[in-house]
């Protein structure tokens, strides 16, 4: 999904360059059709690699970590008991 935005994000100038007798960058057209565009493609783009990536502060491994609970007194091969974590 993300390389389908940036695809079309880099494709749409293209495309309009394809369109035949189409005049140079500037006229009504680009100011109320291919520069919207462009822009929401690119918020787009943007939201969609925020919300893949996570930017929200907090790290990956942070989030989804579980607590870690101590185990007392387990048996070592000696028959001595120590503390240790899990």
């Amino acid at each position: 999904m993300i390389g389908a935005t940036f695809a079309l994000l880099f494709a749409l100038p293209n495309l309009r360059n394809a369109l035949p007798s189409i005049p140079p960058i500037g006229i009504a057209y680009d100011v109320w059709v291919f520069i919207p565009s462009i822009m929401i493609t690119a918020a787009a783009a943007l939201f969609i690699m925020s919300a893949h990536f996570g930017f929200s502060g907090a790290s990956r491994s942070k989030r989804y970590r579980r607590p870690v609970k101590p185990v007392e007194n387990l048996p070592i091969e000696n028959g001595k008991t120590s503390k240790s974590f899990c």
